[in-house]
């Protein structure tokens, strides 16, 4: 599955959103089981996203916030992040928005996760 998605979120004053394109080798998915099927093999494939957000962040917050993107990616491609996989989330902040990076983080998990699976 492939295509160019994006996604937003708003908690009073906090905003963030996400840009990302998908071409994962996996299956882009909702809810699933344990026996989800087969592996795919072959060829090489990625995933990249971009997550902006208002937000104050310091630089070893905005790498958690882009950790928490691929954890995003995660709940949404099965499976994810196979070697045949470059994924790469990064995330960027203009830093004028006070709230936890806990915070950010959780909305950044949902708002990829909600993004990838539109594509379905």
């Amino acid at each position: 599955p492939g295509g160019v998605v994006t996604g937003a979120q708003r908690r009073g004053p906090l905003l963030l959103g996400v840009l990302i394109v998908v071409n994962a080798i996996g299956d882009v998915t909702g809810r699933q089981n344990c026996d989800s099927g087969a592996v795919p093999l072959g060829g090489f494939h990625t995933t990249l996203g971009v997550v902006a957000t208002n937000a104050k962040l310091d630089k070893r917050d905005c790498q958690r916030v882009a950790r928490s993107g691929q954890d995003g990616i995660a709940r949404a491609i099965d499976p994810p992040h196979l070697s045949m996989d470059g994924d790469a989330v990064i995330a960027a902040s203009t830093g004028e928005a006070q709230e936890s990076v806990d915070v950010v983080c959780a909305l950044t998990v949902r708002c990829v996760a909600f993004a990838i699976q539109g594509l379905v």
